[in-house]
C-alpha cells in the first residue's frame, strides 16, 4: 500500500464527516486529480481492513466500518505514523528540520519521494525544503551526492556532519526533549533525560572554573555536542584532523579546559575514554565560540589571527569612514570589541567553521530591531565577505549589530526641543494629566506646550 493510500484512508477516519476530493488534496498536498486516481485503489484495500468505501455526489467520501476490531488493528500504527506527518508536515521549517535530520543521519541514499511520502506529500510540495536543506548543509561544508535511482546522500568531515546534527537539535535548551525526529537522528542524540542533565552539569562545573568564558547559546549547544560525540564514537566513528591543528592548539586555554572537560565526563560516565583528536576539536569548538570581550591580550592569546584581524579593522574602518562618513573607532573601547570579533571569523575560517547556518531566537537579535544597527551590520559584514571571499554567518551579523548599537547607544546627539500641542476629545482637564507625565519624563526635550480643543487643531 501506497503512502499516500494510508494518507487518505487516515484522513477518512478521523474525520467528522465525508471529505471532498478538494478537501483531501488539500490536506495531502496534492491536486484533486490524484486523489481521484487513488480512490479505486483505497476502495479495493478498505474490504481488507474491516470497511468500505462510501461516494456520495456532492457530499464526498467516506468510510463505513463493517469489523471495528480489524480495522482498529490496522488504524492505530497507521495513527502514530500519521500524528508524525502532522506533526513534520504541516509547517515549513518541520518539514525542513525532518528531512535535514535524516539526511544527516544516515550514511545511505535517500530518495526524495520516500521521504515526501513518509510526510504523506507529493515531491513537488516539498521542494523549497529540500533547497532550503540543501543550503543548510553547503554552509556546514557538507557535500551531497545524488545518483538517479539511489537519491541523496550526505557526506564530509565528521567534524563537520557533528556540528549540522547538532545545530538541528533546534531547540538549544537543556530541558528540551527531543521531537519526533525518526529513528536515524534519535539514535545520535540517544541520552535519558537525566543523565543529559548530570553531562551539562559536569562541562559548566568545568567551564566556570576555566577562563574561558562563553555565551549561553553555546553552552547549550555544546552540552547537545557531547552526547553526539559519545554516540558517533561509540558507532566507530573518529575524527581525522589536519596535523598542524594539535601544535596550533595545544598551548591555548581552550586545549587545556578542553582536556579537563573530557576528563571530568569520562570519570562519571561511561563513553568519554576519547582519543587526543576529541580534544583538539573540543579545543578548536571552545575557540571558535568563546566570548572574546573577556579576553584582556587578544594579541597574546591570539598571535596567529590578532595581527591578520588588526589590519582588516583598519581597511573596515577607513571603507566605513569613505562610503558612510561614519568614525566607528569614535569611542576607544570599540577597538577592543571589534578587534575580538574579526579574531573570532577568522578563527572560523581557519578551522572552516565560518558561515555555518543557526537557529536563532528572538532574543538574540534585540540589536536587529534598530534599523540603523541593522543596516550598518550589512554594510560592514558585505565589505568583510567580499575582502575575505567566505560567507559571514548569521551569528556574526548579530554580533556587529550589537556592537553598533552600543556604539550608537553612547554616541551623544544635539536634540531639537520640541513645542507640543495638547489635545483630548474628552476636555481639557485631561490633558493637564498627559503634560504632566510628559514633563516627569522628557522635560529635557520638550521647549513648550500648548493645550487646544480638537476644533482649534482641525
Amino acid at each position: 500500500m501506497k503512502r499516500r493510500q494510508e494518507s487518505i484512508i487516515y484522513q477518512l477516519a478521523v474525520s467528522e464527516g465525508p471529505l471532498t476530493a478538494d478537501e483531501l488534496a488539500k490536506r495531502l498536498s496534492v491536486s484533486a486529480r490524484t486523489i481521484k486516481y487513488e480512490m479505486a485503489e483505497v476502495k479495493s484495500i478498505l474490504p481488507r481492513i474491516g470497511a468500505e468505501l462510501l461516494a456520495r455526489r456532492n457530499k464526498g467520501y467516506s468510510i463505513l466500518v463493517k469489523n471495528r476490531n480489524l480495522f482498529d488493528m490496522y488504524l492505530e500504527p497507521l495513527s502514530f505514523q500519521s500524528s508524525l506527518a502532522n506533526n513534520f508536515g504541516a509547517d515549513d521549517n518541520a518539514r525542513f528540520l525532518y528531512i535535514a535530520r535524516k539526511l544527516v543521519s544516515s550514511s545511505r541514499f535517500s530518495k526524495i519521494e520516500d521521504i515526501a511520502d513518509e510526510l504523506y506529500l507529493s515531491r513537488s510540495a516539498i521542494r523549497d525544503e529540500v533547497n532550503h536543506v540543501m543550503s543548510f548543509l553547503k554552509s556546514y561544508h557538507l557535500e551531497t551526492d545524488c545518483k538517479p535511482g539511489l537519491g541523496i546522500r550526505t557526506f564530509g568531515t565528521e567534524y563537520h556532519m557533528r556540528m549540522a546534527m547538532t545545530e538541528l537539535f533546534a531547540v538549544h535548551f537543556h530541558k528540551v526533549l527531543l521531537d519526533n525526529a525518526g529513528m536515524e537522528y534519535a539514535k545520535w542524540t540517544q541520552c535519558s533525560y537525566e543523565e543529559r542533565q548530570d553531562i551539562r552539569h559536569v562541562f559548566l562545573h568545568i567551564l566556570r572554573e576555566s577562563e574561558i568564558k562563553v555565551t549561553d547559546t553555546n553552552t547549550q549547544r555544546l552540552a547537545i555536542y557531547f552526547i553526539i560525540v559519545r554516540n558517533r564514537c561509540n558507532a566507530g566513528y573518529r575524527l581525522k584532523l589536519p596535523e598542524s591543528w594539535k601544535s596550533e592548539v595545544v598551548d591555548t586555554a581552550e586545549y587545556h579546559t578542553a582536556r579537563k572537560i573530557y576528563d571530568g565526563l569520562k570519570e562519571k560516565f561511561e563513553g568519554y575514554d576519547l582519543p587526543e583528536e576529541e580534544t583538539v576539536f573540543l579545543a578548536v569548538y571552545l575557540m571558535s565560540c568563546r566570548d572574546l570581550w573577556s579576553v584582556e591580550h587578544l594579541e597574546k592569546e591570539y598571535p596567529l589571527y590578532y595581527k591578520e584581524a588588526d589590519g582588516m579593522r583598519k581597511e573596515l574602518c577607513e571603507d566605513m569612514k569613505k562610503t558612510c562618513g561614519i568614525d566607528l573607532m569614535y569611542f576607544p573601547w570599540v577597538e577592543k570589541e571589534l578587534c575580538g570579533l574579526l579574531v573570532s571569523i577568522f578563527i572560523s575560517i581557519h578551522f572552516g567553521l565560518d558561515g555555518l547556518s543557526r537557529f536563532w531566537y528572538d532574543y538574540e537579535n534585540q540589536a536587529f530591531n534598530s534599523p540603523v544597527s541593522a543596516a550598518l551590520a550589512c554594510t560592514v559584514a558585505g565589505f568583510l565577505q567580499d575582502r575575505l571571499k567566505t560567507t559571514i554567518s548569521f551569528t556574526f551579523y548579530a554580533q556587529l549589530a550589537s556592537l553598533i548599537f552600543k556604539i550608537t547607544s553612547f554616541t551623544e546627539y544635539d536634540i531639537k526641543r520640541q513645542r507640543l500641542l495638547l489635545v483630548n476629545s474628552n476636555g481639557l482637564g485631561l490633558n493637564e494629566i498627559t503634560k504632566k507625565r510628559i514633563e516627569s519624563r522628557y522635560r529635557h526635550l520638550i521647549e513648550s506646550f500648548t493645550i487646544v480643543e480638537l476644533y482649534e487643531i482641525r
